[in-house]
């Protein structure tokens, strides 16, 4: 992932981390307030509450929908160094081989030489 992509997902998870505590803070005080009001006065606050606590609903889904497509693309970065790790990891196998191999062929080799 670029450095531009880490800057963007890191300043809108931030972002929406600070909408979400704003918003939960804004809600607390309404609350409140409609306990000062008494039980009548408050139905105007009581749906700006709904209201509001629907928009903290669709901040914290759209902050889950980014949190799981930052894991998603971490994973991949995982799966993709593990790739590479095994693939080096083979081919160091192979050539290891291939010496033990050819030194085993020399061997063989120089004991021919030796028994004639």
């Amino acid at each position: 992932m670029g450095s531009t992509a880490k800057t963007v997902n890191s300043f809108t998870v931030s972002g929406l981390k600070n909408l979400l505590r704003k918003r939960e803070l804004t809600m607390m005080e309404i609350v409140s307030k409609g306990d000062r009001n008494g039980s009548n006065e408050c139905v105007d606050d009581q749906k700006e509450l709904i209201r509001r606590e629907k928009e903290l609903s669709e901040y914290k889904l759209a902050f889950a929908r980014q949190e799981i497509e930052f894991l998603r693309r971490w994973q991949e970065l995982i799966v993709i160094r593990i790739r590479r790790q095994a693939n080096e990891a083979i081919n160091a196998t192979q050539i290891n081989l291939q010496i033990i191999a050819d030194l085993l062929n020399r061997s063989d080799e120089n004991n021919e030489v030796y028994e004639t």
